[in-house]
């Protein structure tokens, strides 16, 4: 069987494929272009960016079983522009997208529980997890979606955070989202649940609880990993619930980026408790001291070693694109649109260049040549950018432009805009990937950046409007 696995260099994506490397035909997926030194012998590894269709296309080619670990709390540009969770969606819509055309039977998507309240109670975090489980099923391809709370084990981003705060304060003042409820799982009881899902014949999609066999607040783990660690701490339960306090507190402590925390944090607020099937209660039964143990011991083991332990991002850091070379991607942009009824991306994208060149008249000229699929922005003449219509990689559901001229265009920027319709969300994304500017950075990023997101934000309350006339 061949099994795709995207997030490879993460955390749960990097222990399936050293665990189950000889059992499967795997493919790892990363943005690496140099396959990493712990891959198994016979797995093979494909460089991929997902924010590119093209990229995922390819890397899905003649696989039977996609894995989906992306998560996109991370930065992968030196300038990112848009929420994580429309980053997410636009992750998720490629890949479904790749999946669907290379013929892919199955996927199994890692996301969280989701507590039994009102969809718009939900954390934008956890709100942005149902999302994108919508959309990797919007083509029709069976999704089997496992639903995790926290993830104990060495190298995973939410124990490393407890870990750190437990092993650095001897003393603790926890606030009123300590007290909320979890079922954490044993990372090698969720592999195996991932392992024998690939095996299971099956064409219907499915959602699958995945808790541990213990429920207790974030406080009494708290508690649990100190004793693993062999540490006596003292912890103050208080009244009030300060997300912004509780962020800060935790990136001092543990040197966590706030992109990642804040989503994790203001999720905790919610009570992650479920039941597992039947079916698969037998596979998730590592009671929580033994999880605590295995993981604290692993984690501290591997952190006295060279090079520390694995990676838990699934994107490039931000600090690593910082250090990259200028052709690296240094600017990315993600707005979240209103649908009109009946409209379509090509809809979208005729209607933008003319509703911007109205909202700038009379400083901005747009020149459209519908023939080669080239817009052109000018002031005083100059010509500001151009961009290309991809006919080729365009349809009624995505219109691709390249940047392929222009003053703000660095000679050798590799931009694109895009616009796309998320039909089973009623909404598009504007997106733009790649672009490097021609004005210095810091410039470009007080000047024509923000001037960017200014007019897609104002773009997309112009649609809000057109999409809900006034009586």
């Amino acid at each position: 069987m061949r099994v795709a696995v995207t997030g490879a260099t993460g955390f749960v994506g990097r222990s399936f494929i050293q665990q189950f490397g000889k059992e499967f035909s795997l493919r790892g997926l990363g943005r690496s272009g140099t396959p990493p030194a712990w891959l198994p012998e016979g797995t093979q590894w494909k460089s991929a960016d997902l924010y590119s269709l093209l990229d995922a296309e390819q890397a899905l080619k003649n696989c039977d079983v996609a894995i989906y670990l992306i998560h996109s709390m991370v930065p992968s540009a030196r300038l990112n522009q848009g929420s994580f969770e429309d980053t997410d969606l636009i992750l998720a819509d490629n890949f479904a997208r790749a999946a669907r055309k290379a013929g892919v039977k199955r996927i199994i998507y890692l996301g969280g529980i989701m507590p039994d309240i009102a969809e718009e109670e939900l954390s934008v975090h956890l709100r942005s997890r149902k999302e994108v489980e919508t959309v990797l099923g919007s083509t029709g391809i069976p999704v089997i979606a496992i639903r995790a709370a926290l993830v104990l084990g060495p190298g995973g981003s939410s124990f490393e955070m407890m870990r750190k705060l437990v092993q650095r304060l001897p003393v603790m003042v926890c606030p009123s989202w300590t007290s909320s409820l979890s079922n954490p799982v044993y990372v090698q009881d969720l592999l195996n649940l991932i392992h024998a899902l690939v095996n299971e014949p099956g064409k219907k999609s499915a959602t699958i609880n995945a808790p541990g066999p213990d429920r207790l607040s974030y406080i009494d783990l708290m508690g649990k990993t100190a004793k693993a660690l062999g540490k006596k701490r003292y912890f103050l339960p208080v009244s009030f619930y300060s997300p912004r306090l509780s962020l800060l507190w935790i990136e001092l402590i543990t040197g966590s980026s706030s992109e990642l925390v804040s989503p994790l944090v203001e999720s905790l607020k919610h009570d992650m408790v479920a039941d597992a099937p039947a079916k698969y209660k037998r596979l998730l039964r590592t009671r929580i001291d033994e999880a605590l143990m295995k993981s604290s011991a692993a984690s501290t083991e591997s952190s006295s070693k060279p090079g520390g332990p694995a990676r838990t991002a699934t994107l490039v850091p931000a600090r690593k694109i910082k250090n990259a070379s200028r052709n690296e991607s240094l600017v990315r942009s993600v707005q979240r649109l209103p649908l009109p009824d009946q409209k379509n991306a090509i809809y979208l994208a005729e209607l933008y260049p003319i509703w911007l060149q109205s909202k700038l008249r009379p400083f901005l000229k747009i020149k459209r040549n519908p023939d080669s699929g080239v817009v052109g922005f000018y002031v005083l003449g100059l010509k500001l950018l151009e961009l290309t219509l991809s006919q080729e990689r365009s349809d009624p559901t995505r219109q691709l432009y390249y940047v392929t001229g222009g003053l703000l265009a660095a000679s050798n920027s590799r931009g694109r805009l895009e616009f796309r319709t998320i039909p089973s969300l009623n909404c598009a994304l504007s997106a733009v990937h790649s672009f490097q500017p021609a004005l210095p950075w810091y410039i470009y990023k007080f000047t024509q950046a923000p001037v960017h997101l200014w007019v897609m934000n104002a773009f997309a309350r112009f649609l809000a409007t057109y999409s809900n006339p006034v009586p």
